[in-house]
């Protein structure tokens, strides 16, 4: 009953952004559509080329995971749903919404590819050569296990990082935060040039063309490795939040 009662407080509280970003990203492809028709009845070039716009949903679910963990992890508690039944609910809950998203994601791509050039999703311009060579079935398929991977990815990432951040003291936020970007950025780059010739940016470029399936045109390697960070994120996001303070 507090699982029942916890995942659809989830679901409510995932309505409002979702639906946000929905009619902003409807409206973006409506005006495309209105641009290039009006563009062809003048004889003009479109300037508009819609592509990848699929993935806005996934940073979409990232930002979302951030923003409404703890409020949520609150309420539940202020409430007497437990902790347990609060990540069951958790994990329910970016499960359907990810799998309502990906859906919802690909028909309007889809409906608007129709209407649009050059409307394609992420997955079909990673793995070109793959979508080239599979039938519509598969391709549709594909998109859909690839959308939703990638959207349960982000959002338990969003989840974990939120959790984290949340009991980090002060000092360990700062470092984070104020000095990450520094030695990504800075220190970085310069260790390269100076001791290493490339070989780490090099390696690191290998693996996550390799992870991801991008050099071997397979995106259901991309899947594979969705499922291991998203295994893990869950498992770090339980050992975290089962024994975090909640202030009211």
């Amino acid at each position: 009953m507090n699982i029942s009662a916890s995942y659809k407080y989830e679901l409510k509280t995932y309505r409002t952004p979702i639906l946000v970003f929905l009619s902003i990203f409807i409206i973006i492809d409506v005006f495309a559509i209105v641009s290039n028709m009006i563009s062809e009845s003048t004889g003009t070039e479109s300037i508009f080329r819609i592509t990848g716009q699929d993935v806005s949903i996934i940073i979409c679910l990232f930002v979302v995971g951030i923003v409404l963990f703890f409020e949520n992890l609150k309420m539940t508690v202020q409430n007497g749903i437990s902790r347990r039944s609060y990540f069951i609910s958790k994990i329910l809950s970016i499960l359907s919404v990810s799998a309502i998203c990906s859906v919802i994601n690909l028909a309007i791509t889809e409906i608007f590819g129709a209407l649009i050039s050059d409307n394609n999703c992420i997955a079909e311009m990673l793995y070109r050569e793959y979508f080239a060579e599979a039938g519509y079935i598969a391709g549709i398929f594909t998109n859909l296990l690839w959308s939703f991977a990638m959207c349960v990815t982000a959002s338990l990432a969003g989840c974990f990082i939120a959790a984290s951040i949340y009991r980090m003291p002060k000092y360990a936020r700062f470092v984070l935060f104020g000095c990450l970007w520094a030695v990504i950025v800075i220190g970085l780059p310069v260790l390269e040039s100076l001791f290493f010739d490339g070989a780490i940016i090099a390696a690191i470029k290998d693996f996550i063309l390799f992870s991801t399936g991008i050099v071997s045109a397979n995106p259901f390697a991309m899947v594979i490795s969705c499922a291991m960070v998203s295994a893990v994120s869950s498992a770090l996001l339980w050992l975290i939040m089962r024994r975090m303070p909640v202030k009211k």
